[in-house]
C-alpha cells in the first residue's frame, strides 16, 4: 500500500503560506543566513559599546580622531591642549629619540649593542665607539639648547618626550619654550621670511 502525498496548495500572491509548527521535541533547523546576520549585528553592537567607552576616556576627549594612536602620549596631549604647531610636536618626538639613543649607547658596553637589545646587530669595537660618540654628541647638543632656558629643562623634557611621564601644570611655559627651541635646533619648522610664526 502506498502513502498518498498531501495535495500541493499554491499560496495566492501577497499572502504567506502557513507553516506548520514542528512536532514536540523536534528542533527547527537553523537558518544560516539569518544566524550570520544576527552574529554580525551583535558584533557591531559590541564594537560600538567598546568604542563608546574608549571615546569617554579623559585623554581621548579632546581628540578629533579617537582612534589616534598618539592619544595616550603626554607630549601629544600637551600639544593638543596648547595648540602648538605640528613641527614643535615633531621636535619633541625627535628629542625623545635622541634621549633613547643616548641611553642605549650608555648601556652599549655592557650589552654589546648600540641600538638596543631588540635589534640584535652586533658591532665591532670601532663602530660601537663611533655610534656611542655620535649619540652622546647629539644629546649634548640638544641639552645645550635646553639649558639656556633653565638648568632642569633637559630632565623635564626627557620625562615628557622619552619616559612619557605626565607634565605638571607649572611646567607649561617651560615645555612650550623648550619645544620651540628644539624645533629651531632640529629644523622641524621652516623659519624662513614667509614662515608662519609659532609663538
Amino acid at each position: 500500500m502506498t502513502d498518498e502525498l498531501p495535495p500541493v496548495t499554491v499560496c495566492p500572491p501577497g499572502k504567506r503560506a502557513y507553516r506548520r509548527p514542528p512536532p514536540a521535541g523536534e528542533r527547527v533547523p537553523a537558518d544560516p543566513v539569518k544566524e550570520q546576520r544576527l552574529s554580525a549585528l551583535a558584533e557591531a553592537r559590541e564594537r560600538e559599546s567598546i568604542m563608546a567607552v574608549v571615546r569617554a576616556q579623559p585623554h581621548r576627549r579632546a581628540l578629533d580622531d579617537t582612534d589616534d594612536k598618539r592619544a595616550g602620549d603626554p607630549l601629544w596631549d600637551y600639544c593638543q591642549r596648547q595648540r602648538v604647531k605640528p613641527g614643535m610636536y615633531a621636535a619633541g618626538v625627535e628629542y625623545g629619540a635622541v634621549v633613547r639613543q643616548y641611553r642605549a649607547a650608555i648601556d652599549a658596553p655592557a650589552t654589546g649593542l648600540v641600538s638596543g637589545p631588540s635589534d640584535g646587530d652586533r658591532l665591532t669595537d670601532d663602530q660601537r665607539a663611533a655610534a656611542v660618540a655620535l649619540a652622546k654628541r647629539r644629546r649634548q647638543d640638544a641639552d645645550a639648547v635646553l639649558v639656556t632656558i633653565i638648568h632642569r629643562a633637559p630632565s623635564v623634557m626627557a620625562d615628557l618626550c622619552c619616559d612619557l611621564r605626565p607634565w605638571r601644570p607649572n611646567d607649561e611655559g617651560l615645555i612650550y619654550n623648550a619645544l620651540y627651541r628644539l624645533a629651531v635646533h632640529f629644523k622641524t619648522i621652516d623659519f624662513g621670511i614667509n614662515a608662519e610664526k609659532v609663538y
